[in-house]
């Protein structure tokens, strides 16, 4: 899904997981990833190092958190 300043991509690792992976739509930078946590049992986003977000870009995280990802 595609946002003003992020696009963020449905991914699978080696175990057949999935997560996604948040990238900057100018620099192709990736920002962090969207994971499931199992402890808390819960979709979470973890920043990559040293990244920093304007509320905008924030709300567009949480508005993919809460809208575009099912359960699978």
């Amino acid at each position: 899904m595609k946002y003003k300043y992020i696009e963020i991509t449905k991914e699978k690792d080696f175990f057949g997981d999935i997560w996604y992976l948040i990238k900057n739509n100018k620099s192709g930078k990736r920002l962090g990833t969207i994971d499931y946590e199992e402890r808390w049992k819960q979709w979470v986003f973890m920043p990559g190092r040293g990244c920093i977000f304007s509320w905008d870009c924030l709300r567009d995280i949480i508005d993919f958190i809460k809208n575009h990802i099912t359960e699978e």
